[in-house]
């Protein structure tokens, strides 16, 4: 399922089944936080071939480090920082990294952030794509 270093495509198989191809990526390329997401499941399932599975261990290893501004805005209303901190911590490294993608266009950064402040004080999780609530 898995060759060395990762780019992953999700397709349906079925109308129950979707499936995800991982192939070989660049050296430099990062990767999404929903990859690694997916990439900790699929490990924790025992799901990534023996051949790979220390290049996908290697690209895990390296932490997720929280922005402090967004930190701050969710810790700035205490109903919205109580109902983050119930939400898996996968889910908060995807929501928290698709703001972060934003942080160099400042309209983008602050529509991101607003709108994921206003759906954690109402307690709703935004729904991902291509299945990633899977992995929340």
């Amino acid at each position: 399922m898995c060759f060395g270093w990762i780019d992953s495509t999700v397709r349906a198989l079925n109308e129950d089944i979707t499936i995800q191809r991982f192939c070989k990526r660049r050296p430099r390329s990062s990767f999404s936080q929903p990859n690694k997401e997916r990439l900790k499941w699929l490990l924790k399932h025992d799901m990534i071939h023996p051949a790979v599975q220390a290049s996908a261990k290697k690209v895990l290893s390296e932490p997720f480090v929280f922005p402090t501004d967004i930190v701050e805005h969710l810790k700035a209303d205490p109903l919205v920082w109580t109902h983050y901190q119930n939400y898996s911590p996968a889910y908060q490294h995807i929501r928290i990294a698709y703001i972060e993608q934003a942080r160099k266009r400042p309209a983008e950064f602050e529509k991101r952030l607003a709108n994921f402040l206003a759906k954690t004080k109402a307690n709703q999780q935004i729904k991902g794509y291509g299945g990633i609530e899977k992995y929340y």
